[in-house]
Parts: C-alpha cells; sequence; structure tokens
C-alpha cells in the first residue's frame, strides 16, 4: 500500500516542499529531479517525524541539487517589439 503525502520544511530562509511517498521499503530515498521536483520515498514503519528529520539533514545538499538544476534553465531575454523587424 503507497500512500502520498505533500510536505514541507524550512531550511533557514528556504521553503523545500516535497512528495512524501510511504510504501513497503527498508530504506529512505531522496531524489531531485531535474524539473526541481522532490520526492522522498520512505519505509511504512518510519514515522513523520523521522522523516522529517531526516529531510532536514539532506537540505543543504537538496538546495545545491535545485542550484545545480537552475543552471541549465534557459535564460531568454525579454522581448521586444520592434517595428519593420519580422521573424
Amino acid at each position: 500500500m503507497t500512500k502520498l503525502i505533500t510536505c514541507t520544511i524550512h531550511y533557514g530562509k528556504t521553503i523545500i516542499n516535497y512528495e512524501l511517498l510511504v510504501m513497503e521499503r527498508k530504506s529512505l530515498e531522496i531524489a531531485v529531479h531535474p524539473d526541481k521536483h522532490i520526492v522522498v520515498k520512505a519505509p511504512a514503519d518510519y514515522s513523520i517525524d523521522v522523516i522529517q528529520s531526516r529531510v532536514a539533514k539532506r537540505a543543504r545538499w537538496i538546495t545545491k541539487q535545485i542550484a545545480y538544476f537552475n543552471r541549465f534553465e534557459p535564460i531568454t531575454p525579454p522581448r521586444q517589439y520592434v517595428g519593420g523587424e519580422s521573424h
């Protein structure tokens, strides 16, 4: 049985939102995807407090991963419409 829960922790001034999947497994997994989506998979016998503390311990790593993925976002300058130009 798998439960999906949306959770939040605070790391300094940063708010980290993540999805928590509680399922039958042996260890905790924290994954940061390239779209900056954070998924935590936890064993069913872990309490929410234990999971929150484990994610809080890894908060620095999570923010570093998000900053790393931010480097690859295309930076497009604001559009300027100039008369006489064609696209």
